[in-house]
């Protein structure tokens, strides 16, 4: 969803919190990668429809990609019992009880997913990892963690997919972000600057201030 369907959304909840729009744009943000923002909307939204089923749904979801298993299982168990053929949330249910460690439990859930979907050959094969595998940390999850700005976040993603996989393309991408992290503010915009004088053709008898600073901040970087 783009950025104006995206804000038509935000002012139509705005305008009557108890829209069911409110479902449309939680989901919306989940994708994006803005969490926070989608577990307020949701909340909300909750507040006017305490028993509608999608955003129940997509609010566990939202609590599954914040790391937080324990408050998304009660809502999942409990959709469940009302809707025992939802498959997308029998799976979740079992990616839940392993991100809990909850192996035995798992192993009976994944039992109740349908030989026939693709998604269960997946599960089996995790619970076969180490107990501390967390099926959460997907690719998807960390460039929509970085998308929306939540480096430190999505550096933490790539590491444990790192470690979880042994992957080095994920390592270097966790070391990416964080060079961006530990990057000082405005160092970006001082090269682009920077390199504009020089390309304007102005060849100034000694550095300007700006690129006196950009000197200063490379040679702290290469300090540390």
């Amino acid at each position: 969803m783009n950025d104006s369907e995206i804000a038509r959304l935000k002012r139509v909840v705005r305008a009557s919190p108890d829209s069911l729009q409110f479902v449309a744009l939680g989901e919306s943000l989940r994708r994006r990668g803005e969490l926070d923002a989608a577990h307020k909307v949701l909340s909300s939204g909750l507040r006017y429809h305490p028993n509608l089923h999608s955003g129940q749904s997509t609010l566990a979801r939202v609590f599954a990609e914040r790391g937080e298993a324990d408050q998304a299982l009660p809502l999942v168990t409990g959709l469940l019992q009302r809707d025992p053929g939802d498959i997308a949330l029998r799976v979740l249910h079992v990616e839940l009880l392993i991100a809990l460690n909850r192996r035995r439990d798992a192993a009976e859930a994944v039992a109740r997913v349908p030989e026939t979907d693709p998604r269960r050959a997946g599960l089996v094969a995790r619970l076969g990892r180490p107990g501390d595998f967390d099926p959460f940390a997907t690719r998807e999850l960390a460039l929509r963690l970085e998308r929306a700005g939540r480096l430190s976040r999505a550096a933490a993603v790539w590491e444990v997919i790192a470690r979880q996989e042994s992957d080095p393309e994920a390592s270097r991408e966790a070391e990416r972000l964080q060079r961006r992290i530990s990057r000082p503010a405005g160092l970006e915009e001082v090269t682009l600057r920077d390199e504009r004088s020089h390309t304007s053709g102005r060849s100034p008898s000694r550095p300007g201030p700006l690129r006196r600073l950009l000197t200063l901040l490379r040679r702290a970087e290469q300090e540390k």
